[in-house]
């Protein structure tokens, strides 16, 4: 883990948990931690069955997350993004291609609800997910985004039920009229 203080990466042996997990900064201030190998799979094994975790390793996550700089590796056959960023309360941004290498993704309920931080949505975020059929309150609360960018579900195709992908979105400012194009499945 690099805890971005400038003193270099530590090695942490695999029995740390976040539970005892610390660090001392020599001043007050905002740093970029980087942790180098998360298992996205352990990890979307408890966000999918944890929406409001006690568990220590999500809520540590949701709790300190800020930005998603890179995409999310390969996940052995994984089909679901359900609850994966739900309740980031201080996420501001994500990597526009941020599930680019999670091709067989049909699910995405509530994947970024409640992220009232979060700024911007990328017009990529959903590219080349074109097994997706569900994204029911995928942004729902994201309060700060003020738009919706053109293209964002054109290439999901199979998608049937985006209720409430928006909802509680009190700042958007623009919701674009093509924005359902390329959706002939959609039901709800």
């Amino acid at each position: 883990i690099d805890w971005g203080d400038g003193n270099g990466v530590e090695l942490l042996p695999s029995e740390v948990t976040t539970a005892n997990l610390t660090h001392t900064y020599s001043t007050a201030g905002n740093y970029q931690i980087t942790v180098g190998t998360i298992n996205w799979l352990e990890y979307q094994f408890l966000a999918d069955s944890n929406a409001s975790s006690s568990n220590t390793l999500i809520q540590t996550f949701r709790d300190t997350v800020i930005s998603i700089d890179e995409a999310i590796p390969p996940v052995a056959n994984n089909t679901s993004l359900d609850y994966w960023f739900y309740n980031c309360k201080k996420l501001v941004s994500y990597t526009g291609h941020i599930f680019d290498n999670l091709p067989n993704v049909a699910n995405a309920v509530s994947t970024f609800n409640g992220c009232t931080a979060l700024t911007a949505i990328s017009a990529d975020t959903l590219r080349n997910q074109e097994n997706l059929t569900n994204a029911t309150s995928m942004f729902e609360g994201c309060t700060a985004v003020t738009y919706i960018p053109s293209g964002l579900i054109s290439q999901c195709r199979q998608l049937t039920n985006a209720t409430q992908m928006f909802q509680n979105c009190t700042s958007l400012t623009y919701y674009p009229n093509t924005l359902l194009l390329n959706n002939a499945a959609l039901t709800t």
